[in-house]
């Protein structure tokens, strides 16, 4: 009894790590569409003269600004979001070698899958056309 509760926790202990990943990479993407619609703003305010009048939204509440207060803030806003972004994709990429190391050392796996994607790189193309599309973990 005690030997199938092991793997039914390392699975558990799997999925939980896999779910965090996929949580990482969900808000990874929301905060890269949010940094686009930054880069938005600022490719339409930057030709604009900065003495004009605009609006910001903030905190639900639309504020009345000129260009050259707001395109320094949203400026600074978008290169925040991209070193939050930076952060989690290397939290990802810690998490990923935690994961495969895991999968290793509980037997989920055979191989490094590092090793198993220079191996499918070495193959032949007309193996590769064969081959379905893979999931990431």
């Amino acid at each position: 009894m005690e030997e199938s509760a092991v793997p039914q926790a390392v699975m558990q202990q799997f999925q939980t790590m896999r779910g965090t990943y996929q949580q990482l990479a969900s808000k990874i993407q929301e905060l890269d569409a949010e940094k686009s619609e930054h880069d938005v703003v600022i490719r339409a305010l930057a030709p604009l003269d900065k003495s004009r009048k605009c609006f910001r939204l903030i905190g639900g509440v639309m504020v009345e600004r000129n260009v050259g207060e707001v395109l320094p803030a949203v400026t600074s806003n978008r290169d925040n979001l991209q070193q939050v972004i930076d952060r989690m994709a290397g939290r990802m990429q810690q998490l990923e070698a935690e994961m495969n190391n895991f999968a290793i050392k509980y037997g989920l796996i055979k191989t490094d899958p590092s090793q198993q994607r220079a191996d499918n790189a070495a193959g032949s193309s007309s193996s590769s056309e064969m081959k379905s599309a893979g999931v990431l973990v």
